[in-house]
């Protein structure tokens, strides 16, 4: 009986040691058991200061606003994170960098979503992370960044979805994209000179979205890179050409008014089509290339040309001009182009000049 005792005994000893030694396992190999901040009751850990450096994926949300005095504000060194502003400011400082960036280390991150609040005051960008890729910045409210450097307001990578983004005050660019992005409902107001306010790369989408300047020098509205497309924006006085696209795109619905290059001004192979082009410096929609369509716009009151074309082949139709001091329309020849006629022709291809 007491070598029975002894076995079990033993048998006890060794089944508490082996639990023993799972859960230290467990401890050691887990990982971290603090967040990196306090958790709100959604499961979202709490920014309650900055600097702040994500270094987890998860979600994250502000309780308040926060100041920075120096460096970045948040730093975003890992992939699929959301920071939920939730209404509140990052405010920067004299001395600070960007409100939001990807490090200096700057490797491709994807899977960002960054949303709801204002990012206002930081010297350099209010978010810079040029190299990101398949992320969305939504509802936001960038406003006075890049003081000390004239940097963008918004600078990310490829395939970067924008949505309702407000930039005001910005003392460089304000949407700067690469390839692929899709940009709708946004507004910039620039007013500073040497910026853009929409630049996108090839393949792009930019709609519904209003820009305003003051005519500074230099300042663009949108630029696209080729087969992007542009619809239903508006591009108010700025210093160089409202609207330009690469090769291949289209541009409809957009009006610019008041700029002092070129209202609208295309390529090649690309089409422009309702849109309303006025008041410019230059000409209201110049297209310098060839195979291009210019389909049912109107150009007002421009300083050059209505609509001058520069190349061959392209198609010229179903336009009307008025009030443009050089031409309503200089077209070069070799191109499809029914000769601008007054109200009432019945000619159903007219270009309307009156």
């Amino acid at each position: 009986m007491e070598s029975i005792g002894n076995k079990l005994g033993w048998g006890l000893s060794a089944a508490l040691a082996l639990l023993l030694l799972a859960a230290l396992a467990g401890v050691v190999h887990g990982g971290p058991l603090d967040p990196p901040g306090p958790v709100a009751p959604t499961g979202k850990t709490v920014i309650t200061s900055l600097p702040f450096t994500i270094s987890q994926p998860g979600s994250y949300i502000l309780n308040g606003d926060l100041t920075g005095s120096s460096g970045d504000g948040i730093t975003i060194q890992t992939d699929w994170i959301t920071v939920d502003l939730n209404g509140f400011t990052l405010f920067g400082a004299s001395g600070t960098a960007s409100g939001v960036s990807e490090g200096p280390s700057a490797p491709t991150h994807v899977g960002w979503t960054i949303r709801n609040g204002t990012v206002a005051g930081w010297g350099n960008s209010g978010i810079f992370a040029q190299h990101l890729i398949n992320s969305t910045f939504e509802d936001l409210h960038l406003s006075f960044n890049g003081f000390s450097s004239g940097s963008e307001a918004l600078h990310a990578g490829q395939n970067i979805d924008v949505r309702n983004v407000k930039v005001t005050g910005n003392s460089g660019s304000g949407i700067v994209l690469g390839p692929e992005a899709q940009v709708s409902d946004c507004f910039v107001d620039l007013g500073f000179a040497n910026t853009i306010g929409i630049s996108a790369g090839e393949q792009s989408t930019i709609r519904n979205c209003s820009l305003n300047g003051i005519q500074a020098s230099n300042s663009a509205g949108i630029s696209a890179g080729p087969r992007s497309q542009v619809s239903d924006c508006s591009v108010r006085a700025m210093g160089g050409t409202g609207i330009s696209v690469g090769d291949g795109s289209t541009v409809t619905g957009c009006v610019a008014d008041a700029n002092v290059g070129s209202g609208i001004k295309v390529t090649n192979q690309t089409v422009v089509r309702g849109c309303t082009s006025q008041n410019s410096g230059a000409s209201g929609i110049y297209a310098t290339g060839t195979s291009n369509r210019i389909e049912s716009n109107h150009a007002l009151s421009n300083g050059y040309a209505g609509i001058q074309v520069d190349g061959n082949f392209n198609v010229i139709v179903l336009n009307s001009a008025r009030g443009n001091l050089g031409n309503n329309y200089l077209v070069v020849s070799a191109n499809q182009f029914t000769s601008g006629q007054v109200s009432g022709t019945t000619n159903p291809w007219a270009n309307i000049d009156y």
